[in-house]
């Protein structure tokens, strides 16, 4: 049984549990290389699934968690899902070959899926709502510094092993896990509702197929394989659109996207990750195959970016309340855009990293921390305190979505080039800033979408107002 209710602490545990899923997202591919050495007989085709398996399995399995923890209890899911991301996590530590690597990374993906949506949907109605802006601050920080401080952690650690990108988790997850049940409040159960499994069996095919494409893009060349995949998406996202507007308890309600602005909101976040995602591969492809750097110096010269883009978002965080989400959200994007256009004008083959690489970063981190806690506000406002963990799961799912749009888009446009040249990555930094402004344009969109009148009542019928004048 909990404690009596302690909203910060509680928050803590859960931010920490969540900052190590988040963090496995972007940790892993600084080691890739790494793997690859130990397991000498697996091809580089093969050593992607590492990055794609993980990719998948966590998109898919986000809104079906989400509604799990609404149906169910969200701390009882948020456990399971930390408990499962631990033992995901042992396993791919102590992997004494590829094939229990990659169960391992299957058995994370699956359990940070159902860890990822609860945990924040099981804190943040302790909090009182004047509260809640603040707190959707302090998570965005969290999930800003978790991607950032991926690339230069992992450079740290694979250094030492590449065992250890998993087995740090360990440790700091299991203090998580003991402490969930003494520090946060079990939510209600629903009701007389009836899950819809065949509806969450299909989104999260929709879900896979489409990440399996984007994730697989360069390796498949962007052949029918591809295509085929985002094909097979389309398909199943249209019948589970015809499925939820006819199901009385549908897995991803309708509802939720006839919100003003909703629908933009999410379009921006997509484009935000997609492009933050691309700066964070190109950041560090480019200290490692242009400027020479080993792992360990290219991690410690990207750490700045993350560093300031956790104080901006603490920052954004003690804004929350004061100054609109939407307006911080495209101050942050903008910056994030001003940052990659840096780059991709000063940086060359013998740049200064103090007068060029490091104010881009920067600048990009800044618009990273500001940006990413507000667009989870945008994403949960209006949303009912019993669907917090799914409309968390539908935000995660945008934010994985934009993220292998992005990355796979980067890849498309730097082509065949050598990476070893500074002028390959050019037109890499211009994917980055169009992505940047795709996500300004979607957000100019909402503010244009809330600050317009409500349409007017419909007019009553012939038959209504004769009923009226009698």
């Amino acid at each position: 049984m909990s404690a009596a209710p302690r909203p910060w602490l509680a928050f803590s545990v859960a931010g920490t549990a969540i900052y190590l899923t988040i963090l496995d997202l972007f940790i892993v591919n600084v080691a890739i290389g790494a793997i690859g050495s130990d397991f000498a007989a697996t091809s580089a085709a093969d050593l992607s699934w590492v990055l794609t398996i993980y990719a998948i399995l966590f998109a898919a399995v986000l809104v079906p968690a989400g509604r799990l923890g609404d149906r169910f209890g969200r701390r009882r899911v948020f456990s399971a899902g930390l408990g499962l991301f631990l033992l995901g996590s042992l396993l791919a530590g102590i992997a004494p070959g590829y094939g229990v690597l990659l169960v391992g990374r299957a058995v994370q993906a699956v359990g940070a899926a159902l860890a990822t949506p609860n945990s924040l949907g099981a804190v943040l109605p302790m909090f009182e709502q004047r509260q809640r802006p603040a707190v959707l601050g302090v998570w965005g920080m969290i999930a800003a510094s978790g991607a950032a401080s991926g690339p230069p952690l992992g450079g740290i650690l694979a250094q030492v092993d590449w065992r250890w990108i998993f087995l740090v988790n360990l440790p700091v997850g299991l203090v998580a896990l003991v402490l969930i049940a003494r520090v946060i409040r079990e939510s209600p159960a629903e009701q007389g509702t009836r899950t819809d499994w065949v509806g969450a069996a299909t989104l999260a095919a929709a879900i896979a197929a489409l990440t399996l494409g984007l994730a697989q893009s360069e390796s498949w060349g962007w052949d029918a394989r591809v295509l085929g995949a985002v094909l097979v998406a389309a398909v199943l996202g249209a019948l589970l659109a015809l499925r939820s507007r006819r199901h009385p308890d549908p897995i991803l309600e309708p509802d939720l996207f006839r919100r003003r602005g909703f629908g933009a909101a999410m379009l921006g976040t997509a484009a935000f990750w997609g492009a933050f995602a691309a700066l964070l591969l190109a950041s560090s492809l480019y200290l490692t195959a242009v400027r020479g750097y080993d792992v360990l110096e290219a991690g410690l010269r990207m750490a700045p970016g993350p560093a300031v883009s956790a104080v901006a978002a603490a920052v954004a965080g003690r804004l929350a309340g004061k100054v609109p989400p939407l307006r911080l959200a495209l101050a942050g994007t903008a910056a994030l855009a001003a940052g990659a256009l840096v780059l991709g004008i000063t940086l060359g083959d013998t740049s200064s990293y103090a007068w060029t690489f490091l104010p881009g970063s920067l600048l990009a981190g800044i618009g990273a921390g500001t940006a990413i806690p507000n667009l989870l506000a945008l994403a949960l406002v209006g949303v009912p305190p019993h669907r917090f963990a799914t409309g968390v799961a539908i935000y995660t799912v945008f934010r994985q979505v934009g993220s292998a749009v992005g990355t796979a888009a980067w890849v498309a446009a730097i082509g065949t080039g050598s990476l070893a040249l500074a002028a390959t990555y050019r037109v890499g930094w211009w994917v980055v800033v169009a992505g940047a402004l795709v996500a300004l344009g979607a957000l100019v969109s909402v503010a244009a979408r809330t600050m317009a009148p409500e349409p007017p009542p419909e007019p009553a019928t012939t038959k209504e107002n004769h009923v009226r004048s009698r």
